[in-house]
């Protein structure tokens, strides 16, 4: 089942998960649900932002066995890396993958070249854009939506321990014979 609900995990910046802009964001989107869960410095603060908003809800650091069931409640999971900062360009986010092993749909501010063949939204990191972005998304069919969902069989052919065990050996042996 395809829901109107998104989830922003793990190291909660600016740099990284761009969380002020994405609780700016769905401010405005009072029928869209935002989870936030991890790890944040300002955590006070990302929650005095958050409480006056019903479809927001910060939960900060939360055990592994609840943050597994929230990831399996929620529909889209969201990479909101700050596409200008040249760190985030070869930093390629594990969570992705994770979401995608759980058949999540992914939204992303950055182009990943590593998940060519792997359908995902991308989106803006400017606010009217980026709701605009969000509505355009949630607007779309189901049917439609599904193909961004399902994705877990894919993910585990190119994305697991031993596919990446088999990229490490070609690498090796094409250095093997310079």
């Amino acid at each position: 089942t395809i829901s109107k609900t998104f989830l922003l995990s793990g190291l909660l910046r600016k740099d990284i998960s761009q969380i002020d802009l994405v609780i700016d964001a769905f401010s405005k989107l009072p029928d869209v649900e935002l989870y936030i869960s991890g790890f944040a410095a300002d955590e006070d603060n990302i929650r005095e932002k958050c409480k006056s908003h019903r479809n927001i809800h910060f939960l900060g650091c939360i055990e592994y066995n609840r943050y597994m069931e929230l990831l399996n409640n929620v529909s889209f999971v969201m990479s909101m890396r700050n596409p200008k900062l040249i760190e985030n360009k070869c930093n390629f986010p594990s969570k992705i993958i994770e979401a995608i092993l759980h058949n999540k749909i992914i939204v992303s501010t950055i182009h990943y070249e590593q998940l060519n063949g792997l359908k995902y939204f991308e989106v803006s990191s400017d606010c009217n854009s980026l709701i605009a972005d969000i509505q355009r998304i949630i607007s779309i069919e189901k049917e439609e939506l599904m193909l961004f969902a399902n994705q877990a069989e894919y993910a585990k052919k190119h994305f697991s321990p031993a596919a990446w065990n088999m990229a490490m050996k070609t690498i090796e042996s094409r250095d093997s014979t310079l």
